[in-house]
């Protein structure tokens, strides 16, 4: 179970680096910030695909090298409730979601 949530969180933070990406293809960046903070945002875009793709490693390495329970590595294996983690996740992805829905009046 602690695998996918490497997977989820690659998929959220790589659709947040789309979404800037999308936002600034359209010309309508601006709209959403101060065009002197414009460059900043486009290399907070590069920044969440890196952490992406490293959340994506990590769950592929993960995978491959499972761990026991009882191994004292550091951390925990037990994941947290299904609710928390949906609610968790469902902050991050509700403005995902708004921003990729068409608007009907455009």
């Amino acid at each position: 179970m602690v695998m996918k949530h490497h997977f989820i969180r690659a998929f959220i933070l790589v659709c947040f680096s789309l979404m800037i990406l999308y936002i600034e293809r359209t010309d309508s960046l601006s709209l959403y910030v101060d065009p002197y903070l414009v460059p900043l945002v486009k290399l907070s875009a590069a920044g969440l695909l890196i952490a992406g793709l490293f959340q994506l490693h990590t769950g592929f390495q993960m995978r491959r090298h499972r761990h026991d329970a009882d191994c004292a590595c550091g951390h925990s294996h037990h994941p947290s409730s299904a609710l928390q983690s949906l609610l968790l996740y469902g902050l991050f992805a509700l403005p995902l979601l708004l921003a990729f829905l068409p608007l009907s009046g455009q």
